[in-house]
């Protein structure tokens, strides 16, 4: 068996309905009620959520607001996992800023 074969067996499939865009770029995630905010690495995303990265864990909230820079969008998100320092979210709405 090649180690291609094994890597094929040992990593499960990505179930995700629609692709993830790798993004590797900045943003800020914080709390709806305006109690926090910090910088983040938006990881990737897809039309429903996305995976960011933080400095440093913290205990997060189960909804929060992550702000595209980018693309100067607020999306509104729901915490769906998390893997200190990184964090999935399902996104609930968005708006411009």
């Amino acid at each position: 068996m090649s180690l291609n074969s094994i890597a094929r067996i040992v990593q499960p499939a990505d179930k995700r309905l629609k692709p993830r865009r790798w993004r590797l770029e900045g943003g800020r995630i914080g709390s709806t009620d305006g109690g926090f905010s910090l910088p983040c690495t938006i990881v990737d995303m897809t039309d429903d959520g996305a995976r960011v990265r933080v400095l440093e864990p913290l205990h997060m909230p189960s909804r929060i607001c992550l702000f595209d820079t980018r693309e100067r969008l607020i999306y509104a998100a729901d915490l769906i996992w998390s893997g200190p320092p990184e964090y999935g979210l399902k996104f609930t709405g968005k708006s411009t800023f």
